[in-house]
């Protein structure tokens, strides 16, 4: 399924993961370089959510208050990515349902978080286990199984079929369970089911902030960033 080219309304969501580190300064840099070139921002309020309420949760209530708007496209930029200024641009000039961009893992700086399935190992249909997908490093537009959630671009209509899907209407697009799955394999597989593709843009690359580390020399860095646009 692929979407036309029609008027691009995107609303930009963005969720609250180490609030004392990253979102405030993730809501000025990302939001002066994206949201002032977008319909719409829905952010997560701090003091409600945080670390105590999970990024799935968040994930879902953004998306429950999205479906409430005309926003053609839902995009997630988490609080640790920072993705080129064009970011929304250039996935949605791809006319796809659900695209992704690629960061890196923060403890393995060479792995793509993007997946693709294991033909290895034979996948049985109620398998949610990451350990069945392996990280891939493609090149240009590829077609892939799994993309992180985290910078991410989604047509509006993809999240109102899902709703069709009964373990939707359980748990939400995005469900986390410890050591299995995370929200966004969780959502990529069920999208899958319901007959849409996976895409991502390999020549989209994000940074993906570390926890702690060289933190103040990071916060320089994205200063510079900011004053570039």
């Amino acid at each position: 399924m692929e979407i036309e080219k029609k008027e691009f309304k995107p609303l930009y969501l963005e969720i609250c993961g180490l609030p004392w580190i990253y979102s405030a300064h993730h809501q000025w840099l990302v939001g002066q370089a994206l949201a002032r070139r977008i319909a719409g921002y829905f952010c997560m309020n701090d003091a409600k959510y945080g670390t105590s309420v999970s990024i799935a949760k968040q994930r879902n209530d953004l998306i429950k208050q999205g479906l409430k708007t005309d926003a053609t496209h839902f995009v997630f930029v988490d609080w640790d990515v920072i993705p080129p200024v064009d970011a929304i641009q250039r996935l949605f000039r791809h006319n796809k349902d659900i695209i992704g961009g690629v960061y890196y893992s923060k403890d393995e700086f060479d792995r793509p978080l993007v997946f693709k399935n294991n033909k290895d190992i034979e996948i049985a249909p109620d398998s949610w286990r990451q350990e069945n997908y392996i990280a891939y490093q493609g090149k240009g537009l590829e077609k892939v199984n799994l993309i992180s959630a985290g910078l991410s671009l989604v047509r509006r209509e993809v999240y109102e079929k899902m709703l069709e899907i009964p373990e939707i209407k359980e748990f939400g697009w995005y469900h986390h369970q410890t050591n299995k799955y995370t929200e966004d394999v969780y959502f990529c597989q069920l999208a899958e089911r319901a007959g849409y593709e996976i895409w991502c843009d390999f020549d989209l690359i994000a940074e993906h902030l570390g926890v702690f580390s060289n933190r103040d020399i990071k916060l320089k860095d994205n200063k510079k960033f900011i004053n570039k646009l």
